[in-house]
């Protein structure tokens, strides 16, 4: 089993768009980045899950990808400096681009990208990627699948 946790800091985050936020408790309207930790579990090895981020194959299926879009482009260069392309098509905004370049690549516990989304401004964000073993820990009684 491993672990995927995603760590996100927003640049050039604007003070109102910070206020306006629901779950903005503890935030400053002065702070110029955000920090933003999301953790998931996939049954499968680091090395798999790391190297799914890097072929566009198989990320454009889950990264940046919505349940009603359309993907239609996805194009990776899986190296330091190197950069990638995933645009989706959505009937309520066109076509949507999502690009970056990858800063660290260590395989399989640490991936560091750029992530923006030019149509919608200049701003991008910092995406660390961090991969981790970990135990399932399973009650008595409760199965592998539910």
């Amino acid at each position: 089993m491993s672990s995927v946790t995603h760590r996100s800091t927003r640049q050039k985050i604007d003070a109102v768009a910070i206020q306006a936020l629901p779950w903005n408790a503890g935030l400053s309207a002065m702070s110029g980045t955000v920090d933003v930790v999301v953790g998931r579990a996939f049954a499968a090895t680091p090395e798999r899950v790391f190297d799914a981020f890097l072929d566009a194959g198989v990320a454009r299926h889950f990264l940046f990808a919505t349940t009603y879009g359309e993907s239609i482009e996805a194009i990776v260069d899986p190296r330091v400096r190197g950069g990638y392309v995933f645009t989706e098509r959505r009937a309520e905004m066109g076509d949507v681009r999502h690009t970056g370049e990858y800063l660290q690549i260590e395989r399989p516990k640490r991936l560091v990208f750029t992530f923006a989304v030019p149509q919608f401004g200049a701003g991008f964000t910092v995406v660390t990627i961090e991969i981790e073993v970990s135990a399932v820990v399973r009650p008595p009684g409760v199965s592998r699948h539910p």
